[in-house]
């Protein structure tokens, strides 16, 4: 995450009053690069995170197929 998207995060935590939330939208590269981790042990349940897949996660790298859950 860019170091700015943290500051935001804790902007909105600060002044949060029980309406809206924080989203943070990854695409497979992001979880690759442990983004999800972070996410989670900095803020734990305090911010949502949305995995995009397909073409809505374009980035440099493109898509992948995933096979299976497991």
């Amino acid at each position: 995450m860019p170091p700015n998207s943290t500051a935001a995060i804790d902007t909105f935590l600060r002044y949060y009053d029980g309406h809206g939330a924080i989203i943070v939208p990854m695409n497979v590269e992001d979880t690759r690069n442990g983004v999800a981790d972070y996410v989670a042990e900095k803020y734990g349940n305090k911010v949502m995170i949305e995995l995009k897949w397909g073409q809505c996660a374009r980035v440099i790298g493109g898509e992948m197929q995933v096979n299976n859950l497991e």
